[in-house]
This record gives C-alpha cells, structure tokens and sequence, in this order.
C-alpha cells in the first residue's frame, strides 16, 4: 500500500489539495 500512496502522490504532484488529502491517509 506504500508503494500505492507514494504513486498517489506522484499523480497529484501539481494539486496541492491532493497532496495534503494523501497525507491524511497516511
């Protein structure tokens, strides 16, 4: 599942949002 987030975080590099969303889940 790590390897799934830290794609996450890849795709959604240029979203600030996302990143922080990412970041909750972790």
């Amino acid at each position: 599942i790590d390897n799934l987030l830290k794609k996450l975080e890849n795709d959604c590099k240029e979203v600030g949002k996302c990143l922080a969303e990412v970041n909750t889940l972790k």
